[in-house]
């Protein structure tokens, strides 16, 4: 369920409790954690910073808030090899997989 939005991750995580209430918990609780409990897979920050070297254009289409999404790349310090960091808040909250956020 993960990758389908945060409403649906809630509705089948914790079914019993309001959709919007459940991720009003959650999102209260990960600005509090992310930035120390996020790491990097293997590979991907010299896998970013060669393809930017290269001169490729770098997104991230995240269907967390774009505000979360810019505090962790700044933190895992691998912002300034990103030229666009969208979130469903910049494209009237239409989360992945709808293809808003790529078109835009």
């Amino acid at each position: 369920q993960v990758g389908w939005g945060l409403r649906q991750l809630m509705e089948v995580v914790v079914p019993s409790v309001n959709p919007e209430e459940a991720m009003a918990i959650y999102r209260d609780h990960h600005k509090t954690v992310m930035g120390t409990h996020t790491r990097l897979l293997p590979g991907v920050r010299t896998t970013v910073e060669t393809l930017h070297k290269q001169g490729k254009k770098l997104a991230i289409c995240s269907n967390k808030l774009v505000r979360f999404t810019q505090e962790l790349i700044r933190v895992l310090e691998i912002a300034p090899f990103f030229d666009a960091v969208l979130g469903p808040d910049d494209v009237n909250n239409r989360a992945k997989p709808d293809p808003a956020m790529v078109l835009e």
